[in-house]
């Protein structure tokens, strides 16, 4: 997800704007973050928990791939002994982006200030925006990774060969940091032909008609072996496509995938294909893991549907992505050219609301649907550790001292609570039927028999008083399993470490 705009609004700590930092103004203190946009959001948090929103713009610029927050950090906040003027920086790219200039020493997309207009001016309670036109370049400082660091080493999530050395000589401060949970999207009418061949109410957005994959087939059609939608077969046996009557102007299987470097793909990868985590044993190491079908016209980030010929055209047909907002684009893209693709993104790009990228519905896995009370409970197991790093000695004192409030921030239950909230933006005793994207995609929420809403975002790790409750609790977000606190493994079986487990989940 690469951000279009940051839009923080918080409550007011002043009584007007007039405090608000002018681009010329010399910031106190420059912080440069860059990596996963599967995060975008959870930074945004981390702005509200710190910006005085009556001093705050945020910045923006057409390629996407930079953003920037100037605000004033006060000292009640903690961070600072006095208030200090902050310029944030955070380039959106794959999570490589926040592990390999971090540990070369590299460095990163910036917005150039110096070429931005407003667009908005800010009130006492809501930021100012800016549009930008240019970029440069600035150090790395801060990475922020949806898996650990050690993942980009694999030449199968790594971009260009870009060197990454990682040992103890490179002094990489490493905090893992909250659970973040991933799904399997699909066009709207293959969710809609699952629920016919799986006897669900077709059309249905509500999270209990949410209709299966399993990890097997996933693992098959990410890896090519299932060239036509019509090699999914029916209740009658007949394929899904024609059970279901859907008209297809072409039925070639579309897979959208993340470019190598993501930490998206990445996590992907391991849980499914087996990708670093895969051997033969008997002392034969080769790795034996299933690796993801060759793009099929050698382009990259060719969200925009390729020509390919007419049904029963030869698939499977792969579109690289470099960011969750073109992982949305490939879906819709294909989706309203009559064709049916699918995609991975994080369990955050629920409410995505931009109707370009927006056109595609989130599906249960190995009949587990993907909200927060089924990953606690140990029953839907594909999510990530989030990590934050840095090199020690890199950072100022007070580069530093964000550094750490950043760490605090995301591993606060209150703090992942509110996001997670956020995440929920519609009431929840309607049914939400007339939801536009619908189903674990919408700007509403996907209601369970439209009288709760279903708990989706981020879990904080068990540990010391920080405990889960019985049954779960939205307002306790934490996770009773982790793959490692401290030099965390995306191929470790995850550890129980909470005081106890719900067993009365029930999917």
């Amino acid at each position: 997800m690469k951000l279009n705009k940051i839009a923080v609004a918080v409550t007011a700590a002043m009584a007007s704007h007039a405090y608000a930092l002018a681009p010329s103004v010399t910031p106190d203190v420059v912080f440069q973050i860059s990596g996963a946009t599967a995060a975008d959001k959870q930074v945004q948090t981390y702005y509200s928990s710190l910006c005085d929103i009556s001093t705050q713009d945020n910045y923006s610029e057409p390629g996407d791939d930079a953003s920037a927050v100037f605000c004033t950090v006060r000292a009640s906040t903690g961070v600072f002994s006095e208030d200090k003027d902050v310029l944030f920086l955070k380039q959106s790219g794959g999570s490589i982006d926040g592990v390999a200039p971090v540990v070369n020493q590299s460095n990163v997309v910036a917005i150039d200030l110096t070429t931005c207009s407003q667009t908005v001016p800010g009130t006492a309670t809501s930021a100012g925006e800016y549009d930008c036109t240019g970029t440069t370049d600035r150090p790395a400082m801060v990475g922020i990774s949806d898996v650990e660091p050690e993942l980009f080493t694999l030449p199968e999530n790594n971009f260009d060969n870009v060197s990454i050395l990682i040992d103890e000589a490179t002094d990489l401060n490493v905090n893992t940091v909250n659970a973040q949970t991933f799904g399997i999207v699909v066009s709207p009418g293959l969710r809609d032909a699952l629920q016919f061949a799986q006897d669900l109410p077709v059309g249905s957005d509500e999270v209990q008609n949410m209709p299966s994959l399993s990890s097997d087939l996933i693992a098959n059609i990410f890896g090519g072996n299932v060239q036509n939608w019509s090699d999914l077969k029916g209740k009658n046996g007949g394929s899904i496509v024609s059970e279901a009557g859907a008209t297809l102007s072409n039925g070639a299987v579309n897979v959208c995938v993340r470019t190598p470097g993501s930490g998206t793909q990445a996590q992907f990868n391991s849980y499914y294909m087996g990708t670093g985590c895969a051997y033969r044993g008997a002392g034969n190491f080769t790795s034996v893991a299933l690796g993801i079908a060759v793009d099929s016209n050698g382009e990259e980030n060719d969200s925009p549907v390729p020509t390919i010929g007419p049904f029963p055209a030869p698939g499977p047909h792969v579109h690289r992505n470099a960011g969750s907002s073109d992982m949305g684009r490939c879906l819709t893209n294909i989706t309203n050219a009559d064709r049916w693709a699918i995609g991975i993104q994080s369990l955050e790009k629920v409410d995505e609301g931009r109707t370009n990228r927006n056109v595609y519905k989130y599906v249960a896995i190995d009949g587990v649907k993907p909200t927060l009370e089924n990953v606690a409970s140990g029953l839907y197991q594909n999510w990530a550790a989030l990590t934050i790093q840095w090199r020690t000695g890199d950072l100022t004192a007070d580069q530093t001292a964000l550094a750490d409030e950043f760490v605090r921030i995301a591993r606060n239950i209150n703090d992942v609570r509110d996001f997670n909230i956020s995440l929920q933006t519609d009431d929840p005793t309607t049914t939400n039927d007339d939801r536009p994207a619908g189903g674990f995609n919408t700007p509403e929420i996907l209601a369970t028999g439209g009288t709760a809403p279903a708990n989706v975002g981020s879990l904080v790790f068990a540990q010391g008083s920080t405990q889960p409750s019985f049954p779960f609790d939205a307002t306790n977000p934490v996770m009773p399993f982790n793959k490692g606190l401290t030099g965390q493994s995306s191929c470790r079986i995850p550890a129980f470490n909470a005081n106890g487990i719900d067993v009365s989940t029930r999917n």
